[in-house]
């Protein structure tokens, strides 16, 4: 788990397996839909991963094409409470950045949360996310939204539709 962690953010390489994907270039961007969501990807940005890393977990990110904004959501399609799927995200995450020396510091989560705001500093750059989860029929979705502090204006209207265009299927 933490080795797939580490690939994903790290490299951001563009792979496709399992499930076919439907990559639709429109006006509004390129449409994701695959493992039990869909979410619009916008024109300035790109989706840079689209992986199967377990046979129930599932890997996309959508990034800005100039910038630090970064979108990646971790499906996995058996039953799972939200809870569980953020405390995953949030152990892996810290785990990923302890082994690069990069201190994450998450917001207090209340035992019902099903969100978290964090930060971190890396060579010398002030980063800042949140952590959501969203449950659907056939999945529970972790969705980690991440910018640059430096870069929070361009990318909140963009965070936002991306975040307006997530469906279950």
């Amino acid at each position: 788990m933490k080795k797939t962690i580490l690939i994903l953010f790290c490299c951001l390489a563009l792979t496709a397996c399992g499930q076919e994907t439907i990559k639709e270039p429109t006006q509004k961007g390129t449409t994701y839909a695959k493992a039990g969501i869909r979410y619009d990807c916008p024109p300035s940005w790109e989706i840079s991963i689209d992986e199967q890393t377990l046979e129930n977990d599932y890997f996309s990110s959508c990034k800005q094409k100039q910038g630090s904004g970064l979108i990646t959501f971790k499906i996995h399609t058996q039953p799972i409470s939200e809870r569980q799927m953020l405390d995953t995200l949030v152990e892996g995450y810290r785990d990923l950045y302890k082994k690069m020396n990069v201190n994450v510091e998450y917001d207090e989560m209340p035992e019902k949360a099903d969100t978290v705001d964090y930060k971190f500093t890396a060579r010398d750059i002030d980063f800042e996310g949140s952590i959501q989860t969203k449950k659907c029929p056939d999945s529970t979705v972790g969705i980690i939204f991440q910018h640059a502090k430096k870069d929070k204006g361009s990318v909140e209207k963009e965070f936002e539709r991306i975040n307006n265009s997530i469906s279950c299927l």
